[in-house]
């Protein structure tokens, strides 16, 4: 499975400027060290009590997250705890597209005759 990591954690706004170019050199590092890794930045608009609520999101392709990558994701991380107010939370995904099954048609579409059991609003046998 292609295991996706999504991290979140609170930085103080007074030194988001600093905190921010230190997260956008540790993804340029990491995708230099992976270069199939996608990883991003996101952050809330709003703040809340002088801080804001940051996410970094890692995925690739071929294999997804290993548990190695992601140790050295959590290494390189280390930079931004003078930044960082509470613990980062990492939160583990799969992506369920792959291996979802396909919608089914439904059996009574809408429309047809009066006497179509698939017509809007007739019950189904």
């Amino acid at each position: 499975m292609n295991h996706e990591l999504y991290i979140y954690y609170r930085v103080r706004a007074p030194q988001a400027s600093a905190a921010q170019a230190a997260v956008l050199q540790m993804q340029s590092a990491l995708r230099a060290a992976y270069p199939a890794l996608v990883a991003r930045w996101l952050r809330r608009p709003d703040e809340d009590q002088g801080l804001q609520t940051w996410m970094e999101t890692y995925a690739i392709d071929a294999g997804g997250i290993t548990d190695a990558m992601r140790a050295h994701i959590d290494a390189q991380a280390l930079v931004l705890q003078p930044f960082i107010d509470g613990p980062r939370h990492t939160e583990v995904f799969v992506a369920s597209g792959a291996s979802a099954e396909p919608p089914q048609a439904d059996p009574h579409p809408p429309g047809g005759s009066a006497n179509d059991p698939g017509r809007r609003g007739a019950p189904c046998a």
